[in-house]
């Protein structure tokens, strides 16, 4: 037979036998060696631990806000170019440019397979957001008429010896149809 609670020695330890049975407000019957709780063991207790989960939790929410807010402005279109922890989506800009997912991973340097499998990979994420921000800037030249902006991105320019600026930005070539849409936004003739 076991020995109940009540028969062991008030002095002894008990042995931790992996259960953790304890009647409410009852310590621990199985005590962490004490070198595994001093502070800076990198031991992490149950109540900091939630405390933490707690907090990223709320820098989770407030960077989510903060990304919606800075995208509320903008049409659907481009909205819809990022995903909710603010990374760009190649799908949605394939998408929203009525090309395929191949086409536009190409322009980013990237196997298509790699985007099929993970659309917001990050070794997209600088040239996908240089040409998302092309494509909010220029939007905000049209007053957020996502029509327009197609139309004007889609037409072949002079400066561009007859290509369209979606033909160069395909090309992954996001330089030259930046500083083209920055001429017109500023009125610079070219």
């Amino acid at each position: 037979m076991l020995p109940s609670l009540r028969d062991r020695d008030p002095g002894r330890q008990p042995a931790c036998l992996g259960l953790r049975v304890r009647r409410l407000g009852e310590p621990n019957a199985c005590p962490t060696p004490a070198s595994t709780n001093r502070p800076g063991s990198g031991t992490v207790t149950g109540a900091e631990r939630d405390k933490n989960a707690i907090k990223t939790g709320r820098r989770r929410d407030k960077r989510k806000e903060a990304i919606m807010a800075a995208t509320a402005t903008l049409p659907k279109q481009i909205r819809d170019m990022y995903d909710d922890a603010g990374r760009v989506d190649a799908r949605a800009i394939a998408t929203a440019l009525v090309e395929t997912t191949a086409m536009v991973a190409r322009s980013f340097h990237v196997e298509p397979d790699t985007v099929r499998k993970n659309p917001v990979t990050p070794r997209i994420q600088m040239r996908g957001q240089r040409l998302v921000g092309i494509l909010e800037e220029l939007t905000r030249y049209f007053a957020g008429d996502w029509k327009t902006t197609m139309i004007w991105f889609r037409k072949p320019h002079p400066d561009l010896d007859s290509h369209s600026p979606l033909d160069i930005a395909m090309e992954g070539d996001l330089d030259t149809i930046a500083g083209l849409v920055h001429a017109f936004g500023t009125g610079e003739p070219g």
